[in-house]
């Protein structure tokens, strides 16, 4: 993307940066580059937070429906329990450039307001007690779950993450509450299990999944590629969930023969990534363009998550800092220069 002069950039983040540097400027001390930055907005009005708890500094100043946006780098995690907008500067799980992404954990009980979070890689699993609404977007995480019997999350939205379960790490699963819901959409989703055979619901639209199935009950799939396997663990998607304008193959949706869905041999070789072996979160579940052509939903784009309204992507609602430089010392007036810039 093309970068700007903070100066350029919209407005709320001109307004965030500018209270940084004035921030660096009243320090006057000699700092590292890249610092670790979470600025806190509420009423028109924004407050900045530095180091590796400059997260949990914000969140406890916080009150419901405010905005946390936090500079790339790992800060400590969280267990979040308002309402509020958290902005990273992105999930580029595969790049070990520190200015490419934000990395945290989070647990969620969260009953005052809509929790929503964008552009955020998660290192551990994102275990949710209560969350109601809200959702995360452009997100990585090894998995989510919940914390007891008593853990309910309704209403709660992915758009565009990657809910790794089993690739992630080889061992980590998802698990859905009893007496929740989600949505997910143009998402890639793996080994995920409801807890609940007929109230933990799951609604799938352009998503990739990937196995094992059979745990999974009274839950929709719309323009969904499932992962072709012959692997018998994976199990066949039970009959009570319904597909509607899906792919997969016949050994995982056997039961799933209607509703304008494609059941049949569909193999690794549809995909563009190494069709020799099974996906990888190294991969991007690209389809070749024969597929892509070929496996349409109803909307006439491609099934998986590269179709539908909202394609894929890695693209944030709003501009993220790609450069953050220091001086090492005061000027002679007694500012200190500070280089940043900002995709726009």
């Amino acid at each position: 993307m093309k970068n700007q002069n903070v100066s350029k950039t919209h407005h709320a983040v001109r307004a965030c940066l500018l209270f940084f540097l004035f921030t660096v400027l009243g320090h006057g001390a000699v700092m590292a580059q890249h610092p670790l930055v979470a600025t806190l907005t509420h009423s028109g009005t924004t407050t900045a937070f530095m180091g590796t708890d400059a997260l949990s500094a914000a969140h406890e100043a916080a009150e419901p429906g405010d905005v946390i946006t936090l500079s790339p780098g790992t800060f400590t995690g969280i267990t979040v329990t308002k309402g509020v907008t958290i902005r990273g500067a992105g999930d580029n799980t595969l790049s070990s450039d520190s200015l490419t992404q934000t990395t945290l954990t989070i647990d969620v009980d969260s009953t005052a307001g809509e929790l929503h979070v964008e552009g955020v890689n998660f290192s551990s699993p994102v275990l949710i007690n209560r969350m109601f609404n809200g959702g995360f977007s452009v997100c990585g995480m090894p998995s989510i779950s919940y914390s007891s019997e008593e853990s309910v999350y309704n209403g709660v939205m992915f758009d565009r993450c990657k809910i790794w379960g089993v690739l992630y790490s080889g061992m980590e699963e998802s698990y859905l509450a009893p007496n929740s819901s989600i949505l997910l959409a143009n998402c890639a989703l793996g080994n995920i299990h409801c807890a609940n055979e007929t109230n933990s619901i799951l609604t799938c639209i352009n998503c990739f999944i990937y196995g094992p199935y059979r745990d999974i009950h009274c839950s929709s799939f719309h323009n969904c590629l499932f992962l072709y396997s012959t692997t018998a663990d994976y199990g066949q998607l039970p009959a009570d969930n319904y597909l509607s304008y899906s792919v997969g193959s016949e050994t995982n949706l056997s039961y799933h023969n209607y509703g304008n869905n494609v059941v049949g041999t569909i193999q690794n070789e549809i995909y563009k990534d190494h069709p020799d072996r099974i996906l990888v979160i190294t991969d991007n579940m690209y389809l070749t363009d024969e597929a892509a052509a070929t496996y349409l939903g109803d909307d006439g784009t491609q099934v998986g998550m590269y179709g539908g309204a909202n394609p894929y992507s890695k693209q944030l609602s709003y501009p993220v800092i790609t450069r953050c430089e220091v001086g090492n010392r005061t000027n002679e007036d007694g500012t200190l220069t500070v280089n940043i810039e900002v995709s726009q």
